[in-house]
C-alpha cells in the first residue's frame, strides 16, 4: 500500500476559492470556515517543515516556529486566535487572547481576505 501525503498548502487554496464565494454568497459559515483552513494550512507546513511528529501540540508548534523565526510565530499566533474564534465563538467581535497578543475578532469577509493575506505571507516565508 503507498502512503499517500496531503499538501497542507492546499487548505490556503480552498480559503481562496471560498472567499471567491463569499462575494457571490452572503454566508458567515465561509467566512468562518476560511479563518481555519488559512490557520490549518501554515500550522501543518511549520510542523512539516520543522520536522515535527502529527501529534504535537499547536503551542509546542508555535513555541518552534518563535525559536526560529519571531515574525513567522506572529503569523501563526494571529490566525491561530482567528481560528479559535471562529471555530469556538458564536458571538461577533470577540476579544481573545493567544500566545503573545489578544486581538478583537470578527467575522466580515475583509478579516477573511486579511487571513488569507496573513496566510500567503506565512507560506511564503517559511521556515
Amino acid at each position: 500500500m503507498t502512503v499517500k501525503s496531503f499538501p497542507p498548502d492546499e487548505f490556503l487554496n480552498l480559503a481562496e476559492r471560498m472567499v471567491y464565494l463569499k462575494n457571490i454568497l452572503d454566508d458567515e459559515a465561509l467566512i468562518r470556515t476560511v479563518m481555519n483552513r488559512c490557520y490549518y494550512a501554515v500550522f501543518l507546513v511549520f510542523r512539516e517543515k520543522l520536522g515535527l511528529p502529527e501529534n504535537t501540540t499547536h503551542r509546542r508548534v508555535y513555541e518552534e516556529v518563535k525559536r526560529k523565526n519571531i515574525k513567522l510565530a506572529g503569523y501563526l499566533d494571529i490566525l491561530w486566535v482567528y481560528r479559535r474564534g471562529a471555530d469556538y465563538y458564536l458571538h461577533s467581535p470577540v476579544v481573545l487572547r493567544g500566545w503573545a497578543i489578544t486581538h478583537r475578532v470578527s467575522f466580515e469577509l475583509d478579516k477573511a481576505e486579511r487571513c488569507i493575506d496573513i496566510a500567503q505571507r506565512a507560506l511564503s516565508e517559511a521556515i
